[in-house]
């Protein structure tokens, strides 16, 4: 199965190519003022120099965040206007479980993952997960809140 996946939820964009869960490409960028018109720009290089074209992808998954509104819906709507000509299979992940996921797989079994970002206007959000017996579990709902009351 091909997947496209889109993360813009922070300054740090990226767009994946993957063949069931093996990565074939990744492109990522680090400037929040072109966002969305990176995307566009790598996307038609990174399909060809795999010789994938967009028909081929059988699913599209955006990054829902926390984090950047702006970037998470152009991901979420870039997802919807790629996958609905051909009706395929779109999904949102959350980005931040996605990072605590990647993060609590080198802590100390049973350690808490905080997941922490700037939500702009002092504030902060965030969300504690543990890993336990392989699975990860969220144990405080994402939150925002001061730095200080952090």
């Amino acid at each position: 199965m091909m997947t496209l996946a889109i993360e813009l939820s922070s300054v740090l964009g990226s767009v994946a190519l993957l063949s069931d869960q093996a990565v074939l490409a990744e492109e990522t960028w680090n400037d929040r003022s072109i966002r969305g018109q990176q995307l566009f720009r790598l996307l038609p290089d990174l399909l060809k120099k795999h010789g994938c074209a967009l028909n081929d992808i059988d699913c599209f998954v955006a990054g829902r965040g926390p984090g950047v509104y702006s970037g998470m819906r152009v991901a979420i709507t870039s997802i919807q206007a790629l996958a609905l000509p051909g009706k395929k299979t779109m999904y949102t992940l959350s980005s931040g479980e996605a990072l605590a996921r990647e993060i609590s797989e080198t802590a100390p079994a049973g350690r808490p993952v905080a997941i922490v970002g700037d939500a702009r206007r002092d504030q902060v959000w965030y969300g504690v997960f543990r890993r336990t017996d392989g699975l990860l579990a969220c144990e405080s709902a994402w939150a925002l809140s001061g730095p200080d009351e952090l």
